[in-house]
């Protein structure tokens, strides 16, 4: 039973939240990008690269789907779990739609536009959906589930980005006061509420022997620190008029760090691999302090090369 569900379960935790992931990290890096005065590439190479991104997450959804129809599970309760399975369809089959017909605008946003903001709707409905059917098709509840990260976090996490950074950076004259407002109102909460999951970022389960599973806490951690004191610069620098900086950048990257850290933990620490061979066995802070020294290694020579 447990190999069954690590090869068909377990895809359900993270593959609907690709397309999320990968337009809330290029919306976010481009949003920042443009307010340092940056151009944004386009024309066709760039509407090409942005079909064959599509192409890729377009086999994975097929596969989810596959996945959730062959799901006993689900089959079992077809009155309740049916209804589930054909609006995940239908979001998959909207999504598609909307980003063959306008890839530019949503494999590859430069902006916050209608069709962004639309297609990260919908990212977000596959993305809870996904959440839904992994809980759903676990044979059995494990010991001390409730101790652990939640599995929303991460899209509850990307989609605020999505959405409050572009105004946050970017927007000009008065507004910009109430975007700064509820901007640092919106990060101090992300922040707080990131603290308060200390307890189950370091929840005894395997994952804990995994090197990677270390790092990824290390870099949580940093970029939580890091986005509180770039935010707060930020604001400072938005009121008083100034033009952006790297600062803002940086912002930008460690937001992202925080939601795609905190997501792939609650993933691992449902992973029922064995990690009872793990490089972290012995060295658990080793790790955890190399995963915070590359995020903030990563964000010196991006800004070296930037600047």
């Amino acid at each position: 039973m447990e190999n069954k569900w690590l090869n068909k379960e377990q895809p359900l935790l993270l593959t609907p939240q690709l397309p999320l992931m990968w337009t809330s990290s290029w919306l976010a890096v481009m949003t920042a990008w443009r307010g340092l005065g940056k151009r944004v590439g386009g024309g066709v190479e760039v509407q090409e690269s942005a079909l064959m991104i599509l192409a890729v997450i377009l086999v994975a959804n097929i596969y989810n789907l596959t996945i959730l129809y062959r799901q006993p599970a689900i089959n079992r309760q077809q009155a309740k779990d049916g209804v589930w399975v054909l609006a995940y369809a239908l979001v998959l089959i909207f999504s598609t739609i909307l980003a063959w017909g306008r890839p530019q605008d949503v494999a590859l946003p430069s902006s916050l536009n209608l069709w962004t903001g639309l297609f990260i709707l919908l990212n977000g409905c596959q993305a809870a959906l996904g959440i839904y059917f992994a809980l759903r098709c676990r044979p059995q509840v494990m010991a001390g589930d409730d101790a652990l990260l939640s599995l929303w976090i991460m899209p509850v996490y990307l989609v605020m980005i999505d959405f409050l950074l572009p105004p946050f950076l970017l927007l000009s004259g008065v507004l910009r006061y109430l975007a700064l407002a509820g901007g640092g109102i919106a990060v101090v909460a992300l922040i707080l509420y990131q603290w308060r999951q200390l307890a189950r970022i370091f929840v005894s389960t395997a994952a804990v022997q995994s090197a990677c599973y270390q790092g990824l806490i290390g870099a949580d951690l940093a970029g939580s620190m890091l986005a509180f004191f770039f935010a707060f610069d930020t604001v400072v620098l938005r009121s008083a008029g100034g033009r952006l900086d790297l600062i803002s950048y940086c912002l930008a990257v460690c937001l992202l760090v925080v939601a795609l850290s905190t997501g792939l933990l609650a993933a691992m620490q449902r992973y029922r691999l064995k990690y009872q061979y793990g490089a972290a066995r012995k060295h658990k802070m080793r790790f955890l302090y190399g995963g915070a020294v590359t995020l903030v290694l990563f964000l010196m020579v991006t800004c070296f090369w930037i600047g």
